[in-house]
């Protein structure tokens, strides 16, 4: 496995990670992995890339998680591993004033992370553009600005990585959801 990055304990928590689903070893060693906000070369097809720059066309957006990222490993180097998923059960979320309770976790909430956990909530299973949060929560039309991505990656820190799951979901080019 060869992992490109700047980041030596990130590039070992990878490796870790991915040894311990127990994927075939043939695959695992035909397996690289390049951060492209370190990395001058140009990946070939057979790469699982990321960055925090999405202008860069990563498979993953930094931050991820690590399930999202062996699910690429998976979908480029194999062809019948199965990786385990957990997913957010959203019947146990429950809004107050400053903050959500899940699975009997209180996380404090700003009053517009609040507001835009409410709004996909309140619309399960629903892809909401960035255009339909911004109209819903500011009432303007639509906006050149990035601050719905800005306040979901502030959730997805607060909630997906706290817990470990995917909670809030990304439909590439159309908008965000929760199932």
């Amino acid at each position: 496995m060869l992992i490109v990055s700047g980041d030596e304990i990130f590039s070992a928590a990878i490796k870790e990670y991915l040894e311990d689903l127990h994927i075939e070893p043939q695959i695992l060693d035909r397996c690289v992995i390049v951060d492209l906000d370190f990395s001058s070369e140009m990946p070939s097809e057979k790469t699982v890339t990321f960055s925090r720059d999405e202008n860069k066309y990563p498979d993953l957006v930094r931050p991820f998680i690590m399930t999202d990222l062996a699910e690429a490993v998976v979908e480029r180097f194999a062809e019948s591993v199965e990786i385990p998923k957990r997913e957010a059960r959203t019947a146990e979320f429950t809004l107050s004033s400053d903050g959500v309770t899940y699975r009997d976790v209180f996380v404090p909430l700003t009053a517009k992370e609040r507001d835009v956990l409410g709004l996909l909530l309140a619309r399960r299973g629903m892809t909401l553009s960035r255009e339909e949060i911004f109209s819903a929560l500011w009432g303007v039309e639509s906006s050149e600005s990035n601050v719905i991505d800005v306040y979901v990656r502030y959730l997805r820190k607060k909630l997906d990585f706290r817990f470990g799951e995917r909670i809030i979901y990304t439909r590439r080019g159309c908008g965000y959801y929760i199932k």
